[in-house]
């Protein structure tokens, strides 16, 4: 007895096994997208933390002032360690590094007597946090952390508030 061979093959097979690839790969570029949006959420909630820490510890160095002393820090390492008063003053635990950049290389916002009151930065890649679709988010880089004065002061230092702006130069 002799067994006929089926030459004639349809590749239906083949066929299914492209179709299962190509639908898999779009859904792994897709769940791809996704991880890099959360974590890049997760880096921006990190440097929103970090930047209220500046903005924080800079309110704490203007309240804590002694009469006719500068209100702001010439130096971030100024808020590690306060020489103005005696004993050990600390307003701040470390200079946290920008978690957009890796590096603690916060460009330092001054106000007109060059003490800092704010910090910045430097990161180039676009915020996705807080942004609605609408807006196009080429345009909100970086966000900037600093204090403003309020108005009028009774200790020769103005009040200062916080402030935080994704997009502002």
């Amino acid at each position: 007895m002799r067994l006929r061979a089926n030459y004639r093959q349809s590749g239906f097979t083949y066929l299914w096994l492209l179709f299962a690839l190509a639908f898999a790969s779009v859904a792994l570029m897709s769940l791809g997208e996704q991880w890099t949006l959360q974590s890049q959420r997760e880096l921006e909630r990190e440097q929103m933390f970090r930047g209220q820490q500046f903005v924080a510890a800079l309110k704490s160095y203007a309240a804590s002032t002694p009469l006719g002393m500068p209100c702001a820090p010439r130096t971030l390492e100024e808020l590690l360690q306060d020489a103005r008063v005696p004993g050990i003053r600390r307003h701040l635990r470390r200079i946290y590094s920008d978690p957009l950049t890796g590096l603690p290389d916060w460009e330092l916002q001054r106000d007109p007597f060059g003490g800092v009151v704010g910090v910045r930065s430097r990161s180039l890649r676009p915020l996705v946090s807080g942004l609605s679709r609408k807006e196009p988010s080429a345009q909100a880089v970086g966000r900037v952390f600093q204090v403003q004065d309020g108005a009028g002061a009774a200790r020769g230092c103005a009040p200062m508030v916080g402030l935080a702006a994704a997009g502002a130069r």
